[in-house]
Parts: C-alpha cells; structure tokens; sequence
C-alpha cells in the first residue's frame, strides 16, 4: 500500500495466477483456495479504493481451474 503512495499509479496489471495453489504441479506453494482469494481480494480492494483501472490476466492453465477464478474474479466484477 506504500507502494501506491509512492508511485502513485495511473493503472494496474495483474496477473492473477493459480500456480501459488497447493493442487498445481508446477507451482508448489501449497496455498489454498481461500488464501489466493484473500490475495485477489487485497489487490483488488486496493485499486479499487484508489480508483485505479485493474486489467486482469491469467495463465494458459487457467481452464483447468476456471471454477476456482472464476468464484474470485466474478466476486470482484461485482
């Protein structure tokens, strides 16, 4: 959030990712589900509260897991 105040920026991409999750084989982070949301949640809400555009970007593995984003960014389209 600091960083914001530094750098004040006029946009945001994000590059919202599941590789951090504890079922991909590539990433081995082991985070769960409820952790990337509170992830998506926390970047989201702070370009939302600074009125800063997000565009959003995921990884060529995402239909594997499109019911898992899709729970997280729908919540945020809102």
């Amino acid at each position: 959030m600091d960083l914001f105040d530094r750098i004040h920026p006029d946009f945001v991409f994000y590059q919202a990712g599941v590789d951090i999750l504890g079922t991909d084989k590539l990433g081995k982070l082991n985070l769960s589900p409820a952790t990337c949301a509170r992830r998506d949640e926390l970047v989201l809400g702070l370009c939302h509260q600074q009125h800063i555009p997000v565009q959003i970007s995921m990884g060529a593995v995402i239909l594997r897991r499109s019911k898992i984003l899709s729970m997280h960014i729908v919540k945020h389209l809102k």
